[in-house]
């Protein structure tokens, strides 16, 4: 089984470097965001073969992380959800995420879940 050295971000946007075995390196993804870590750099330690993080569609993994950190701070303030989805989807740069958050809002303010909200947009939110 290939080891693996990362890079993430803890919720309190800590940067963290760690090592790991794991199937694959996307395997290796998959239980740290399960710890929810941010992956932001996978590297395979025997041939430094680098795994780069794919971009979700046109979203950057970059926006992603800004989005999900304002995202958790208005719901720790006590944002409501709709109010924070809209304020998010009009302060966001990214246009494909703008527009995805913009249905997300829709979707929930229709009484959808945030979940299903978000499943609906797969390139974007895994």
């Amino acid at each position: 089984m290939p080891t693996f050295t990362y890079k993430v971000k803890d919720r309190n946007g800590r940067i963290k470097q760690g090592r790991g075995n794991a199937e694959s390196s996307r395997v290796l993804i998959g239980k740290l965001r399960e710890q929810g870590l941010v992956v932001t750099e996978v590297r395979q330690q025997k041939g430094e073969s680098r795994f780069k993080l794919p971009s979700f569609g046109k979203v950057k993994i970059e926006d992603l992380a800004l989005f999900s950190r304002q995202f958790s701070t208005m719901m720790s303030a006590g944002v409501p959800l709709t109010e924070a989805l809209d304020i998010m989807s009009n302060q966001t740069e990214n246009k494909i995420l703008s527009s995805a958050l913009y249905e997300i809002k829709a979707e929930v303010e229709n009484g959808g879940s945030l979940a299903v909200a978000l499943s609906k947009h797969p390139k974007i939110f895994s």
